[in-house]
């Protein structure tokens, strides 16, 4: 006769389930960063490297805000 199988733990059971969305959350914040660090580099290294050099983010905001507002006027342009 073959001998019962033994349930995991409870808390064994939850912890892969209830670190998915933080490890799918922080994936989609770091796959972000790349991507725009990449970006700026290309479309604007004089920001990127300003950027290196002080640590302050205000230039990269406000490159990523007035690429955006600029495609959106194109949008609304085509429209």
């Amino acid at each position: 006769m073959d001998r019962p199988r033994l349930r995991p733990h409870p808390r064994q059971r939850r912890w892969p389930t209830a670190a998915t969305p933080w490890l799918f959350g922080l994936g989609v914040g770091l796959t972000t960063m790349l991507a725009l660090g990449s970006w700026l580099l290309l479309s604007d290294p004089v920001v990127a490297a300003d950027v290196a050099a002080t640590g302050d983010l205000m230039p990269l905001v406000e490159a990523v805000f007035e690429t955006l507002r600029a495609a959106l006027a194109d949008l609304l342009s085509y429209l």
